[in-house]
């Protein structure tokens, strides 16, 4: 839910969306290749875990597209991370969760309940 980026916590978030840059549109704006098959929206749209004042302008299935405001340099094929707003219907979008601790890979997880909606 989106109270919980909005508070301040004293923990980090335990799940993030690994996206890339796509493209670049204008002075500042980019395209990422994750939408709403990647990241569930009911509850808000998701945040740039380290650009928390870039600002979603369109949000689509398969692309977002956004204004790094308070963003260093950006390349095309860079990795950032998203923070969605609710993560329960976000990890219900995938089969694994690939888990890394301190930037090491650590495994993949199966998500059990990947689809269980009844």
């Amino acid at each position: 839910m989106r109270i919980y980026i909005e508070l301040i916590l004293f923990f980090d978030y335990a799940a993030t969306i690994l996206a890339t840059i796509q493209n670049q549109t204008g002075k500042k704006e980019f395209t990422t290749d994750a939408g709403t098959k990647a990241i569930a929206t009911g509850d808000g749209k998701p945040v740039f875990q380290d650009f928390s004042k870039a600002k979603i302008r369109v949000m689509n299935e398969e692309h977002t597209q956004f204004k790094a405001i308070g963003a260093g340099d950006l390349e095309i094929g860079q990795k950032i991370q998203l923070i969605p707003a609710h993560i329960c219907p976000t990890l219900n979008l995938y089969d694994y969760l690939h888990v890394v601790k301190n930037n090491d890979f650590i495994g993949k997880w199966r998500i059990y309940a990947r689809g269980k909606n009844y």
